[in-house]
């Protein structure tokens, strides 16, 4: 390639080809077909790799055949295809994608450098990016079997859905009308395309890639796309299982923030929420007569059993009067005196705490956290909840719950009421150190500090990196760095945030904390983290913006917090729509909105 052909910068799609497939069209070009040859697509994403569809070229790997990457240049007269010889450097079967890189083996025999390869990469590479909501207008390009020529052909579309179900994973769905038409497009060739987000208007913003077409549900007419739809593997979910997708959005310019940046769809964002969510919590309180404690007024754990009028929780309760201050909701039907009082009369008979409903009645420091938190919150009267309070902070020691305190969960929800209660006590820097001294090493990513559910493994459970724990660790120690400052903490807390970074992984996890009572009897209970809300806070905390790889995985987490919303609340992965999720959700989404809103 000469200096005179350089040409500029056109993201470019291209097609992925093999050995035979490449000498026959080397003879013809212009020509629309080939015999024997078969349609692949793919496109650039850096000056190092191209992104295709798995399918597209495992049958290729499992062969040994060598694939080249057959790429439309314009010169300064006439017009020139170049074969760039490439291998696969990476790909996941779950999502269907695959990262090639330039096979510098091959190279002399296309009469490239290993410098002209990556020029003509970087020429032609799309933006990434991980925004992308139901109705956004999108352009897919590829080379389907009915275009008129070898060269790609672009269709509009809109996305229908963002979290489609496709297996164990989930991914895009795409209508487009020219698949759909009375005689649509034949998508067979399109596998392996970018699915192009098109900017809103007004946006300064290029054309960025949101998605990789996988596949095109199978109807009654063999060569068109049932209900003129496609299925794509949207970026924000292989960040976190190809690092290559991750080092080609470090280096994407930071889009300017935009209203659209920060909502679930065109109708739905950040404010939109907020009122959704406070009038649900204002339809789903519950009034309840106690025999022994009189009116109860708040909430259970989850919305429909506080719709159906059953008897107020601590919990349910505790994190509705959090998320109503959180709303700043005044609307005088939601009576902050009242709430705090049922927290008040919900509290155990011997006053030294509180317990979830499916405890044995004794006090647990992650439940009396919550609680008091949330009284601080409301602003309650200081001499009960200085007393409150003391008791609180007397149990927070290893010898008063020694499963507890093993676990990562119980030490940091104690850690964060203490802060909310008690900012003083010396119990936080011991808490501190006992959450530091808990923290595990993953050899799978550079030996980066993180956590596990627990602090010391045993035999049925070793000690596995998560990152609900390490998010929440976070929190904590950011927190508690406010208080008592420390460079350890802080290096802990730069370390896990690296890590955060490299893993994303973002599905939920259950916990199950067993607590010895008497001999045949255990005090259980289970705690469900919302994941991606986790990291989305421990990054919120601890991240300045500016950090590339950290605003990548802050991204991917907020984009699946929304994914969990359904009209103004959070739903698990059953369906279920607990406070404390919906709670955790507006939260992220309030905070986010903060980050990334420019200053006026």
């Amino acid at each position: 390639m000469t200096g005179a052909e350089t040409t500029a910068a056109v993201p470019r799609a291209g097609r992925i080809l093999v050995g035979p497939e490449r000498a026959a069209r080397q003879e013809s070009e212009g020509a629309r077909d080939v015999p024997g040859e078969v349609r692949r697509t793919a496109f650039a994403i850096s000056g190092s790799h191209l992104l295709t569809a798995w399918h597209c070229v495992r049958d290729a790997v499992d062969d040994g055949a060598p694939l080249w990457f057959r790429l439309r240049r314009e010169p300064a007269i006439g017009r020139r295809y170049v074969y760039i010889p490439v291998r696969v450097a990476n790909y996941d079967h779950v999502f269907d994608v695959a990262a090639l890189a330039v096979d510098p083996h091959r190279l002399a025999g296309s009469d490239l450098t290993a410098e002209d390869a990556s020029a003509l990469f970087a020429a032609s590479a799309f933006p990434l990016s991980l925004a992308v909501q139901v109705k956004d207008a999108v352009q897919v390009i590829g080379f389907p079997s009915s275009a008129s020529g070898a060269d790609s052909d672009t269709n509009g579309g809109d996305v229908v859905e963002t979290g489609l179900p496709l297996g164990d994973v989930t991914g895009l769905k795409i209508f487009s009308g020219a698949l759909g038409a009375v005689d649509p497009v034949d998508p067979h060739g399109l596998s392996g395309g970018p699915v192009l987000r098109l900017p809103p208007h007004g946006s300064v913003s290029p054309k960025s890639v949101v998605g990789i077409v996988r596949a095109a549900p199978a109807g009654t007419i063999a060569t068109a796309a049932s209900g003129g739809c496609l299925v794509a593997t949207c970026i924000a979910d292989i960040t976190g299982r190809l690092p290559e997708v991750v080092a080609a959005l470090a280096a994407v310019p930071p889009e300017p923030a935009l209203p659209v940046d920060l909502a679930a769809s065109s109708e739905i964002n950040a404010r939109t929420v907020a009122l959704e969510s406070a009038r649900l919590l204002r339809e789903s309180g519950s009034e309840y007569a106690d025999a022994k404690l009189g009116p109860l007024v708040g909430w259970t754990h989850f919305l429909h059993e506080s719709q159906a009028g059953a008897r107020p929780t601590a919990v349910g309760t505790a994190y509705g009067l959090k998320l109503a201050l959180l709303l700043d909701e005044r609307d005088g039907r939601l009576d902050r005196a009242a709430l705090a009082e049922t927290l008040w009369k919900l509290r155990l008979p011997d006053e030294s705490g509180w317990s979830a409903r499916t405890g044995s009645g004794i006090s647990r420091p992650e439940i009396t956290a919550l609680v008091l938190g949330a009284l601080s919150q409301a602003g309650c009267d200081q001499v009960r909840l200085a007393a409150a309070a003391d008791a609180f902070e007397a149990s927070l020691v290893p010898e008063a719950d020694q499963e507890g305190m093993q676990h990562t969960y119980v030490v940091t929800a104690a850690m964060r009421g203490l802060m909310r209660v008690r900012p003083g006590s010396p119990r936080l820097a011991e808490l501190r150190k006992a959450l530091l001294s808990g923290a595990v090493q993953d050899p799978e990513h550079e030996n980066l500090i993180c956590w596990s559910g627990r602090f010391e493994g045993n035999r049925s459970q070793s000690l596995v990196p998560s990152a609900a724990h390490t998010g929440m660790a976070v929190v904590a120690l950011v927190r508690a760095g406010q208080v008592l400052g420390d460079e350890q903490g802080q290096a802990a807390v730069g370390q896990a945030v690296r890590w955060l970074a490299a893993h994303r992984e973002l599905a939920n996890v259950t916990e199950q904390i067993r607590r010895f009572v008497t001999e045949y009897h255990w005090d259980s209970l289970t705690v469900k983290h919302f994941t991606a809300a986790w990291v989305a806070r421990a990054l919120l905390a601890a991240s300045p913006s500016g950090q590339p790889e950290a605003d990548v995985a802050l991204t991917a987490a907020v984009r699946k917090v929304w994914q969990a919303h359904r009209d103004g609340a959070w739903e698990w992965d059953d369906r279920d729509r607990p406070l404390w999720m919906m709670y955790q959700g507006a939260g992220v989404i309030r905070e986010y909105a903060l980050r990334v809103c420019p200053p006026l």
